[in-house]
């Protein structure tokens, strides 16, 4: 049974808000280090949650008696607890709680928990949040938030998403890998190969696929049952005439290995039109910055035009007094200043 006990980092772990909502609102009564009172987690009061939440107290040594049993965790379990004892839940499951719960009230500290129950038909796990409080007559008891994390459905529809083939190796008599059985095998594997399920199982992978053989992606394959170490890889082939592109990954089992292949195709479709987006935007910033450029030198031309005469290069009256002035300013600084005045009259005369 797949089990999981936690006390610390519960706000990141948890998967339904709930649980965030419900530690917060705990942790804010609790800011002395006592216990909250059962009165502010008392179902009455969280209607909110209140079809989500158990409440048991302890009896006895080990064992605990459900006074409150929320009607979805009832209709979702399809057990009803209301009355009764964990001890009489004679499974892993009961076994499992009572720890939880021992614990909780040893540590007097929120509890979170995950696990499988097979009791539950459509419900793959279980996330559990257990909060010690306070009882009027100062007794212990708990207040337990229960969700389903995972549904059967959602996980075989992700499961049917891609493509699973379970192959057996066949090797010959130095034990050398010749080829693999398919021993397991869903339709969209049938479907990615091009044949039908029937056509898979219980035959030679290189009889259906012959093209793989001596290939490298036979070759990964090898490596994984020779190196118990699994791979993944991006696979592209011709599907039905079309390019399309599969994650392939690749997991040993005993003497084979169990190929999950997924199509990638949309996704890298995508990502390439972003590349091409991205270098045009490249060369287009790079047009732009030599525009930019361009016009930088040609402001500097015009303004170097503007200052000087064209005829005897020398700078213009303008050009002259803002220089002046600039000379003054300086000069006031206790920097010296000296102007040289030559007459260039006649210059017209050449």
């Amino acid at each position: 049974m797949f089990k999981e006990v936690h006390v610390d980092d519960i706000v990141s772990r948890a998967g339904a808000p709930q649980i965030v909502t419900l530690l917060a609102y705990y942790r804010s009564l609790s800011m002395d280090g006592a216990l909250p009172s059962y009165a502010d987690f008392n179902p009455e009061r969280l209607t909110e949650h209140a079809s989500n939440l158990a409440v048991v107290e302890p009896i006895g040594i080990g064992d605990y008696l459900y006074i409150y049993y929320g009607r979805t965790i009832f209709e979702t379990s399809g057990v009803e607890m209301l009355g009764s004892k964990v001890s009489q839940w004679k499974s892993e499951v009961g076994a499992f709680f009572c720890q939880a719960y021992d614990r909780a009230i040893a540590e007097l500290r929120p509890i979170y928990t995950v696990h499988r129950a097979h009791h539950a038909i459509r419900v793959h796990l279980w996330e559990r949040l257990v909060l010690p409080v306070r009882a009027e007559d100062g007794s212990l008891r708990l207040v337990v938030f229960n969700k389903p994390r995972e549904y059967l459905d959602d996980l075989l529809r992700a499961v049917l998403d891609e493509g699973v083939l379970g192959l057996r190796c066949i090797r010959t008599a130095d034990g050398r890998i010749e080829d693999a059985m398919v021993v397991t095998a869903n339709q969209r594997a049938a479907d990615i190969i091009g044949c039908t399920a029937e056509n898979l199982l219980d035959h030679r992978i290189l009889d259906v696929i012959p093209d793989l053989r001596g290939t490298k992606t036979w070759a990964r394959y090898l490596e994984v049952v020779e190196t118990r170490q699994p791979q993944r890889f991006e696979l592209s082939l011709h599907y039905r005439d079309q390019p399309k592109w599969f994650d392939v990954k690749a997991v040993p089992l005993g003497d084979g290995f169990i190929l999950s292949i997924a199509d990638i195709t949309n996704l890298k479709n995508a990502c390439r039109e972003l590349e091409v987006k991205n270098l045009d935007l490249a060369k287009a910033n790079t047009m732009l910055g030599e525009e930019v450029r361009r016009r930088e030198a040609l402001e500097g031309e015009l303004r170097r035009l503007a200052d000087v005469d064209v005829l005897t290069g020398v700078a213009t009256r303008r050009a002259f007094m803002e220089a002046t002035q600039r000379a003054i300013t300086l000069a006031s600084e206790r920097r010296p200043l000296a102007v040289i005045a030559v007459e260039i009259d006649h210059f017209k005369m050449i």
